[in-house]
């Protein structure tokens, strides 16, 4: 069987950190799967860049990795982060009838998995859509109408997506006390940065997308792992508005 032409359109990115010294970030995207590899335009001095570029892959099923990366022009362009979509997840979405289309918003992750926290302290995010074309015998074909065709993908869920976003300003605890705070949506959660009692103000934002059947926000204060143990201080659920 032929693969599939994957239409793969790099729409947006935002939340983007400070990468520049004297300036914000010049920021362009890498893709590649298979053998395919492609490259956005650079778009310079914006947190909230907009491509809305297209690219076309007919390989057989493998990973989809995508990478957003600061530009320079004097020194090694710099990665910010990244999301590698799996081979099990892409061959999912390359089964699917032509005309299928669907559009996903990820959040950029470090190489140690550590979420990309953007200039304004939010996640940094990046928007693609993926639309099914046609076989590469065809060179593509004539795109059908938009559908999920005979089967309903499992895959990942589809914007638009219902986030909230947290601002936590300040926590009392006693002063010779190191700890974080752990907040936890659902199997998501997010990880302060350490505080201690002499600095209990530190300003944390953040977003997290709501899952169905998701109702409650908890927060855990909690103290670092000493070797193994990771004890809570106190905890508090926050219900969430339907």
């Amino acid at each position: 069987q032929l693969p599939m032409v994957l239409e793969i359109s790099v729409v947006s990115a935002r939340h983007l950190p400070k990468m520049d010294t004297f300036g914000t970030i010049d920021a362009f995207v890498t893709l590649q799967l298979g053998d395919n590899k492609y490259e956005t335009s650079i778009k310079k001095g914006s947190y909230s860049p907009d491509w809305n570029e297209i690219f076309h892959c007919s390989s057989s099923p493998a990973a989809l990795i995508l990478e957003l990366f600061d530009w320079n022009r004097a020194t090694k362009n710099e990665k910010v982060g990244g999301h590698v979509i799996s081979l099990a997840d892409v061959s999912e979405i390359m089964s699917q009838a032509v005309g299928w289309e669907r559009t996903f918003l990820f959040n950029l992750k470090s190489e140690g998995d550590a979420l990309i926290i953007g200039h304004d302290k939010l996640h940094s995010e990046l928007t693609i859509k993926m639309r099914i074309i046609g076989s590469a015998s065809t060179g593509g074909g004539s795109p059908g109408p938009s559908s999920m065709g005979s089967r309903a993908s499992s895959v990942l869920p589809a914007l638009p997506r219902r986030r909230i976003g947290v601002y936590i300003d300040s926590v009392e605890i006693p002063v010779s006390t190191t700890c974080y705070v752990k907040s936890s949506l659902g199997n998501s959660s997010v990880k302060s940065p350490q505080l201690t009692g002499n600095k209990p103000v530190f300003d944390f934002h953040f977003s997290m997308e709501v899952l169905p059947g998701v109702s409650q926000l908890i927060l855990r204060l909690k103290r670092p792992k000493s070797l193994t143990i990771s004890a809570d201080i106190g905890s508090g659920i926050v219900p969430l508005p339907v």
